[in-house]
């Protein structure tokens, strides 16, 4: 069984400030510990219900040299690969050469949610809002929406509450 897990910071956690999630900070790299370790729960458990491929995508955009790089390397479980990608959600490469399931881990609520932690929809700044077929959706949708254009079906999502 081929799992790809897509991951994001901002849902993890004990993570609930932006300065966690914000290369550079003083907290950062604490967070990226976190991180790593609940990516690391979600491949055990992928590899205990079956999987022999597993391939974690760092989707987490924290400023300069660690967008989509902020998991830690060296404290990722062994059984499972990894990949660095340049622009958000850019590698396909696994899902479009056949996935049996999707894992979204540390997903935080789009933009607006009440009571969503680190609430945003791709960047704060930039994007407001997103609308699929006329329904507003986050980050968590359109992952899902990735996964499902390539027929690879999402079995989890980890994040806050309002996610």
């Amino acid at each position: 069984m081929r799992v790809h897990i897509i991951s994001d910071m901002e849902g993890v956690a004990g993570i609930v400030k932006w300065q966690q999630v914000s290369g550079g900070e003083k907290l950062y790299d604490q967070c990226r510990v976190l991180y790593t370790e609940e990516i690391n729960a979600a491949v055990r458990g992928a590899r205990a219900a079956g999987a022999t491929e597993i391939v974690v995508m760092d989707n987490h955009g924290a400023g300069g040299a660690y967008d989509f790089n902020s998991l830690v390397a060296g404290l990722l479980e062994p059984d499972c690969e990894f990949v660095v990608q340049q622009e958000w959600t850019e590698y396909t490469a696994f899902l479009e050469s056949g996935c049996d399931a999707a894992l979204l881990v540390g997903m935080h609520a789009m933009a607006g949610t009440a009571d969503g932690v680190l609430s945003h929809t791709v960047s704060g700044q930039a994007w407001q809002s997103l609308r699929f077929n006329g329904t507003l959706v986050g980050e968590t949708a359109i992952n899902a929406a990735l996964c499902g254009h390539w027929g690879a079906p999402v079995v989890l999502v980890t994040g806050d509450r309002a996610v």
